[in-house]
């Protein structure tokens, strides 16, 4: 009897390590996903972000970050003027995470896609008129030139959807 308790201990250890092991390796994942797919918006690479973001949403459909990676697929639609898309997206964020801390920026960008006037500015490439559009333009800029001082207000983004990842499921 003391060698089969012995075995199923030895057992359980290695099945409780390989357990961990595997929900380790799975929680990296994700957070390395998001991350790069974060960093390809800040880039300016809008065509990455958007297909890694959705990677991310498929790979991990019960994120914690969820809201975070489909406001930020919104943003990497606009940047491509896929404003029909976009708004898709942000709708479903808002029927998907109605609580969630992006409800009032991807109010304010719904608002800025469906007014005709601005809509039509947007798709022209009218830059002016939608200026954090220009502001992407200009960090892909600092980013390629390294001047982190200048990103600060990134990096608070940044942080903030990184805190996301640290808090505590339910």
């Amino acid at each position: 009897m003391g060698r089969f308790t012995y075995n199923f201990k030895i057992t359980g250890i290695i099945l409780l390590s390989a357990l961990i092991f595997i929900a380790t390796s799975y929680a990296s994942r994700e957070s390395d996903l998001f991350d790069q797919a974060y960093g390809y918006y800040l880039s300016y690479q809008p065509e990455k972000a958007v297909e890694t973001f959705r990677t991310f949403l498929k790979e991990f459909p019960q994120s914690s970050a969820g809201d975070a990676a489909m406001f930020w697929l919104g943003m990497s639609l606009i940047q491509l003027r896929a404003f029909d898309e976009a708004k898709k997206v942000f709708l479903e964020l808002k029927e998907q995470f109605p609580e969630s801390l992006y409800i009032p920026y991807v109010d304010r960008e719904l608002e800025m896609i469906e007014r005709p006037d601005m809509r039509s500015k947007m798709e022209s490439g009218s830059l002016e008129i939608y200026g954090w559009l220009k502001k992407a333009e200009k960090r892909a800029e600092l980013v390629e030139k390294k001047q982190p001082a200048e990103m600060a207000q990134e990096r608070e983004i940044e942080s903030k959807v990184k805190a996301k990842f640290e808090e505590p499921e339910d």
